[in-house]
């Protein structure tokens, strides 16, 4: 009787469970957690103004090491793991017209520093032309800004797609854009004591308000709420590194390079969610109904494929959370790469939504059928703000823009592009939310990518693994194994295709360097690759799909 009884409540208990996972009965709970921009915050921006501002670097005093530079030790890009402070120097900003700096204009008659700088982005610190974030005095802000983010955009053929698409955004809900301005730059170089140097045109910069706690506030938001930049983030729980202050293990330089805290300095609700996020008993859509808003959720997500933003898998956003809620909101960020500006050689994985298959919670969430139907409807209803004819708008401004600094030094120096060039790439500029709104339906029938695993070797053979692929519409999904000496796969070892399973065992070859791939294929004849590339050193190119391994 007692093993009945046990057996009964086991039943019951498993019967709750699948219940309270069947999204199917699943309801969103009618709580309004929207977020809604503040539209004053944009009375006083124009469109088309472009600003002149006048940088001097000053003559370091060596009395602090953080500002113990000169202009070109700073324009080299320094990078030293051991220094706890990014390389600086001190300047004298101010803004002028016309070369003339007025006494009505700000930093008029300065003759000591009002700020530092030093150089900002990721992959823009490599490019000859550098870019900038100016620090301010908070007592003296410049045009309600304290920090100044100038950005040369050098990957950005166009120097206007990342202004272009946040004022875009400033039409969209459920989501906040950002301050943009155009800035023409003077620098003047007194850091190696040479006092005689004049100002040096720098080009055309885009400069966008900076994501903190005065952001927030200027937004309507929570200045006391919490704010990471994603730095390197899938939305895994990461157990050996994001762990809470209180933590004896807590390393803030390990953390900050997954998350950049903006915040409060307390993670216990960020790790909350994570679990959650990360907790397959958890159905998804409670996760999303606890911890994030939905519109909020689904609208980041159809912008970034309708502006082809292809740089946001891990990074390139913020995530935001008020202090008295469990709410979690995405703020969009850099989007110079999106609307055409990514490279066209690139894996057929980063187009549409597989983009984002790698990311544990918008894989999670787009698993159930009615979320996918969801986004689908986003995208749409984004496509309709986002049109052509409110693209042509702006683009009709921008384009004079451009081309007036494109043609001359030192912007051209980056990409000396023709004029057909340039007009072929505005062209494909206008039409390119069309463009990838058709890609997205191409994503959706394709089966989804997968990760290579490196092989295991047991005696004489050798055993390969993938991750399984996944199918939107239940389609058999088929793969195809190729193992080749070279990235090129101009000679295959072996080859095995129309498997079902997501794993191959080969005989043990001989040592060497080897490449290893996996295509998928669905019963449809839609066809994906693996995540996995390989950057060869010595041809300089990057090969998709492939995984490398040394056999010893």
């Amino acid at each position: 009787m007692k093993l009945k009884k046990t057996n009964l409540i086991i039943i019951l208990l498993l019967l709750l469970f699948t219940l309270s996972s069947c999204s199917k009965i699943y309801q969103k709970s009618d709580v309004d957690t929207s977020i809604e921009d503040n539209p004053g915050v944009y009375e006083y921006d124009t469109i088309a103004e472009i600003k002149e501002a006048y940088i001097t670097v000053i003559k370091p005093k060596k009395d602090q090491e953080q500002y113990n530079y000169t202009l070109n030790e700073l324009n080299s890009n320094i990078i030293d793991e051991r220094l706890k402070y990014k390389p600086e120097v001190r300047v004298i900003f101010q803004e002028g017209k016309d070369g003339i700096i007025d006494k009505t204009d700000y930093g008029f008659g300065l003759s000591e520093y009002n700020a530092t700088m030093r150089l900002r982005g990721q992959s823009a610190r490599l490019a000859d032309l550098k870019s900038y974030k100016v620090i301010l005095n908070s007592k003296a802000p410049w045009d309600g800004f304290v920090k100044v983010n100038l950005n040369k955009h050098p990957f950005d053929d166009l120097r206007i797609r990342n202004k272009l698409t946040f004022e875009l955004i400033k039409n969209i809900p459920n989501i906040t854009s950002a301050r943009t301005q155009f800035v023409h730059l003077f620098v003047k170089d007194f850091s190696e004591g040479d006092y005689s140097k004049p100002y040096e045109d720098y080009g055309l910069f885009t400069q966008i308000e900076n994501i903190d706690t005065r952001y927030l506030e200027n937004h309507n938001l929570d200045q006391y709420g919490y704010l990471y930049k994603v730095e390197n983030f899938e939305f895994k729980r990461y157990e050996d590194i994001l762990k809470d202050v209180t933590d004896p293990s807590y390393d803030e330089g390990d953390f900050e390079d997954i998350l950049e805290i903006k915040g409060l300095d307390d993670h216990k609700k960020l790790l909350n969610m994570l679990d959650d996020v990360n907790n397959d008993f958890v159905n998804i859509n409670r996760v999303i109904d606890t911890h994030f808003d939905s519109e909020n959720f689904l609208t980041w997500l159809a912008l970034n494929i309708l502006t082809d933003n292809v740089d946001t898998q891990t990074r390139n956003y913020f995530l935001y959370s008020p202090s008295e809620t469990s709410t979690w909101y995405f703020l969009p960020w850099d989007y110079d790469k999106s609307l055409g500006g990514y490279s066209t050689n690139r894996p057929i994985w980063t187009k549409g939504v597989s983009n984002y298959w790698g990311n544990v919670l918008i894989n999670r969430f787009l698993r159930n059928d009615n979320n996918l139907v969801a986004l689908t409807q986003k995208v749409e209803e984004l496509a309709l703000i986002l049109n052509e004819k409110e693209m042509d708008k702006y683009i009709d401004i921008y384009k004079e823009i451009a081309l007036e600094y494109l043609h001359r030094y030192p912007d051209n120096t980056i990409d000396n592009d023709s004029d057909e060039e340039l007009e072929a790439e505005f062209k494909e500029l206008r039409g390119s939310m069309s463009v990838n709104k058709i890609e997205y339906y191409k994503s959706v029938e394709r089966p989804m990518p997968v990760f290579l695993d490196s092989p295991y070797l047991t005696g004489n053979f050798m055993e390969f693994r993938w991750s399984s692929s996944y199918d939107f519409q239940d389609d058999l999904i088929y793969y195809s194994f190729e193992l080749s000496d070279s990235p090129n796969f101009e000679n295959n070892i072996y080859e095995k295709s129309g498997l079902l399973t997501n794993e191959i065992i080969v005989k043990r070859i001989p040592a060497g360097h080897y490449f290893y791939r996996v295509y998928i294929t669905d019963s449809k004849g839609n066809k994906s690759d693996a995540f996995d590339i390989y950057f060869d050193d010595e041809a300089l190119t990057y090969h998709y799909g492939v995984k490398d391994f040394y056999v010893n």
